[in-house]
């Protein structure tokens, strides 16, 4: 595989984390919402939040490298929105 297809994979992976984390952040406004919602459900989703917010900014490095790989040459907050289209035809399967 080249390097150029393996930032291509991390970046579907990363994206994919990110998704998650969405949610997940779903799921604690629906809980915080309840009232009263069970504390194990809550203790729960703020464990995974915290995991996935930590694996994305583990990737942050590795994010800005495979984008780089695949032609773009700054971080992903900068892009406008014909670069988020160009980017997501790249990773499209």
């Amino acid at each position: 595989m080249d390097s150029q297809e393996a930032a291509k994979q991390f970046l579907v992976k990363y994206f994919a984390k990110a998704n998650q984390l969405n949610h997940v952040i779903k799921e604690l406004d629906q809980l915080r919402a309840q009232g009263q919602p069970d504390p194990g459900d809550l203790e729960q989703k703020t464990k995974d939040y915290g995991d996935l917010l930590d694996s994305l900014n583990a990737g942050k490095e590795q994010l800005d490298q495979s984008l780089k790989k695949v032609g773009f040459d700054k971080p992903l907050a900068d892009f406008t929105e014909e670069e988020l289209q160009r980017l997501s035809k790249i990773l499209a399967p």
